[in-house]
């Protein structure tokens, strides 16, 4: 199994596992608002984490998607 295979179960895994989470949470009588602002919270934490940790491969320091001028 490739890599971009394993990658695609991870996230249908994090998606119903989020899910569930959700389903709890809103039973428990949490507004959706509130759980889906941590929802994004959350990803962008995550996606902020990849860049900090990649920088070179994000196009955050290869000249070539900086504008000129």
């Amino acid at each position: 199994m490739g890599a971009s295979t394993t990658f695609v179960l991870l996230a249908e895994l994090f998606w119903g596992l989020a899910g569930r989470g959700v389903g709890i949470l809103m039973a428990d009588g949490w507004d959706a608002f509130v759980v889906s602002f941590y929802r994004v919270a959350s990803g962008l934490l995550c996606v902020l984490i990849w860049i900090i940790l990649r920088p070179q491969s994000r196009g955050l320091t290869n000249r070539q998607y900086r504008r000129n001028g």
